[in-house]
């Protein structure tokens, strides 16, 4: 740093200035009062005169030169001062700052907590369905020991049986034990996870403490950076000013270090949380380990169970060739025929005595316009004294023809709303064969929806489903497919919530998610990708089945207590019609009787009405690719962001709703489906921190879409109802 601040430099030449000029002024002054006198004065004398008063001058000139010399080190002395106050504020910022990000890892690593606690629940759920699941096991046991205890001969055999299972008995009683155990720990580790939660807010408490002793420091220091700026432009005012500064420089230095201490034991008490959480952290780890334990041990049992089983069914093999029972003697089973597989389902025709098939729906419709076979539908309807509006009705049309990569539609609301009778009613004004599939809450594998092999008949114990798919397949199951070639069926999976979506149908919608688009399917493609059904003894290989794009899935699902909600797999994948209550209550039931259709709709006649996103004028193209930057960027805004198989999916049902080339036409398809795919995703976000992003999307729907029902809809959900603060979608009540 320099010794003379350059800001006094122009201050100096001026004060030198001003002394010499008040030293020729006082000179001439001295000339002129004494003119008279030098006359008389001789000319030494004047001489000394002037001398004196010049070294008089000289002497004043070098006090003031001293003094400003004197403020020019005090001023240095304040600006090295302040630098030091700016020093320690960075260093404090600093250090709150590490504060911060200490105390936002603190929140992850609860939120962590709570997702861990989260996973355990999901697993005790599922292993009470696993405990569930061996008591029908055991029940079928037992019933096999009934049996066998009437079998002489089987009487040694058959206590080992009970022993076994008297074992697993035991195995269950001891795992259902670990599993109280367990469930006690997880409620310690919950309550210390609460204190964990009090003592974050507490350090959040005192950071922000800390942070408003820094904000008075900074104002300080902000006072006192304005105030050196005045004193360079009046560094004459004197010493008080100075007094002034070190007066409020000591106040801020005591601020700073009071800044400091709250720093310091905000992050004491943040390194307490921190221990606190990994304390939470590691016994939830250690809870994990003991619930995979127990799941170790439920498997083991299940395998326990397996193997009695196939013991049983040898015993009674054994036995029945024993007694000269046993039907097909022992080398034919390989070549005995999976019938009940193979037999026509009633929803697809019927087969008589000499094995020939005769479809339902012999004849194939003639060409159809798609306008023309709507208005069918709407006449069948009204005739059976069902009232949709026409708004759901092409919904749930359009939602059909996109199947290709909107596998399944899934129909939601309160029961008694026609959910289950839109499907059927449907099938039979358009001519598809129609099957509905009732969902049994115990449901949790494939195997309940397409069958399995049954080791002690011998025989695959197939479900309508599976034989349906067997008819329609054309690829593996050739013959049996040829009386079906063209037809179209659709699959009613009845109140499909009762039991868990994921367990009993998730590998199936993955094998509807991974089908070739229509038009682009191959025999080998079409084998690798089919399902694999274990024929056991009775197939010489494991046969394929394969769940064509001929095959339409609807699901419906009420919305109560007893039931389940659906998981981001399933909604990413579907479009959910909501059925609202009505406003007006019917007095008599609809018709309930089976209307006879003999022809089908050819399954040529309905590809020809789907069509691609590219299809559509520029115009539509355009305004529906804006609407959908528009749309993802509000929802990752809001945290549920979407890719490209829901942007597809969105497009490609705009392309299909009837009339969608007219531009009116196609701001109604879109806003159908932010009705039916995006508010369901946004159920259960906070209102609070996102109603800047809901009000954002509620005017896309308002002023670019032009709904007014959705969004007077939508306005209602986003209703504060003070039950949680967040967003209750209830789905939108449509009239026409």
């Amino acid at each position: 740093m320099d010794l003379i601040d350059p800001g006094f430099t122009p201050a100096l030449f001026l004060i030198g200035a001003l002394l010499a000029f008040a030293a020729v002024v006082i000179g001439g002054v001295a000339l002129y009062a004494n003119g008279m006198v030098l006359k008389r004065v001789p000319a030494a004398a004047f001489l000394e005169e002037v001398a004196a008063r010049l070294s008089a001058k000289r002497e004043e000139l070098t006090l003031i030169e001293l003094s400003e010399e004197e403020r020019r080190r005090e001023a240095r002395e304040a600006l090295v001062e302040l630098e030091r106050v700016r020093a320690v504020r960075q260093a404090e910022e600093e250090h709150l700052s590490a504060i911060r990000v200490d105390i936002e890892a603190s929140k992850d690593e609860a939120r962590r907590a709570e997702e861990i606690s989260a996973e355990l629940a999901e697993k005790f759920q599922r292993l009470a369905e696993v405990e569930r699941d061996l008591r029908d096991k055991e029940e079928r046991l037992e019933e096999l020991g009934r049996r066998e205890a009437r079998i002489d001969d089987a009487e040694k055999h058959i206590g080992d049986i009970e022993t076994a299972i008297h074992a697993l008995a035991d195995a269950k009683a001891q795992a259902q034990e670990d599993l109280d155990r367990t469930n006690v720990d997880l409620q310690a580790k919950r309550d210390e996870l609460q204190m964990v939660e009090l003592g974050v807010t507490e350090a959040v408490a005192q950071a922000e403490a800390a942070r408003k002793y820094l904000d008075a420091v900074r104002n300080a220091t902000n006072e006192l950076e304005d105030r050196i700026a005045e004193l360079r432009q009046q560094a004459h005012a004197g010493d008080g000013e100075i007094a002034a500064i070190e007066a409020r420089i000591r106040d801020a230095q005591e601020r700073v270090d009071a800044a400091d201490r709250a720093a310091a034991a905000a992050q004491d008490a943040a390194a307490v949380q921190r221990d606190l959480l990994a304390n939470a952290e590691k016994a939830s780890v250690e809870a994990v380990s003991v619930l995979k334990r127990i799941q170790e041990e439920v498997e083991q049992a299940e395998r326990s169970v397996a193997i009695l089983h196939v013991r049983a069914a040898a015993l009674e093999a054994e036995i029945l060739r024993l007694r000269g029972e046993h039907a097909g003697g022992s080398g034919s089973d390989a070549k005995t025929p999976p019938l009940d597989l193979e037999r026509v389902p009633e929803c697809l025709g019927e087969e008589d005595e000499d094995g020939r098939v005769k479809p339902a729906m012999a004849k194939s419709r003639t060409r159809t316009d798609e306008r023309d076979a709507l208005d069918g539908v709407r006449r069948h309807l009204t005739a059976l004294k069902l009232s949709f509006p026409e708004r759901t009705l092409k919904a749930f049309h359009t939602s059909l023809k996109v199947s290709p990569i909107s596998p399944i539609t899934v129909l939601s609301g309160v029961s008694g709303t026609g959910k289950s009778q839109l499907p059927r009613r449907y099938s039979e004004a358009m001519g598809l064969h129609f099957l509905k599939v009732a969902v049994q809450p115990r449901w949790d594998g494939p195997q309940d929806i397409l069958g399995f092999y049954n080791y002690l008949e011998k025989t695959y114990k197939a479900t309508d489903l599976a034989r349906a798919m067997v008819h329609l397949d054309p690829v593996n199951w050739p013959d049996r497919a040829r009386s079906f070639h063209g037809h179209m069926m659709l699959v009613l999976l009845d109140e499909m919530n009762l039991a868990r979506v994921e367990y009993y149908f998730s590998e199936f919608l993955s094998g509807l998610e991974g089908r070739p688009m229509p038009g682009t399917e191959t025999e080998d493609r079409v084998r690798k990708l089919s399902l694999q059904l274990d024929l056991g003894r009775i197939g010489k290989r494991v046969r394929g089945l394969y769940p064509g794009h001929n095959i339409l899935f609807v699901g419906s699902m009420n919305e109560d207590e007893s039931t389940l909600s659906l998981s981001d797999k399933v909604l990413d994948r579907s479009n959910l019609l909501r059925f609202p209550r009505p406003e007006t209550l019917a007095n008599e039931p609809p018709e309930d009787k089976d209307n006879t259709f003999d022809a089908h709709l050819p399954e040529k006649q309905w590809r020809s009405w789907c069509r691609r996103f590219g299809d559509l004028p520029d115009s539509v193209k355009t305004n529906a690719e804006n609407w959908m930057r528009r749309l993802n960027a509000l929802m990752d805004s809001m945290g549920r962001p979407f890719a490209h198989r829901v942007n597809q999916a969105i497009l490609s049902y705009v392309a299909n709703y009837p009339d969608s080339d007219d531009q009116d036409v196609a701001r109604i398809a879109f806003a159908d489906q932010i009705e039916q795919r995006i508010l369901p995703k946004l159920r259960g976000i906070e209102l609070e921190n996102n109603r800047g992003h809901l009000e954002k999307l509620q005017r896309l729907v308002t002023e670019d879409l032009k709904d007014q029902v959705l969004a007077k809809a939508f306005g209602e959900a986003m209703i504060d109802d003070a039950s949680g603060q967040t967003f209750n979608w209830r789905g939108v009540r449509r009239t026409v």
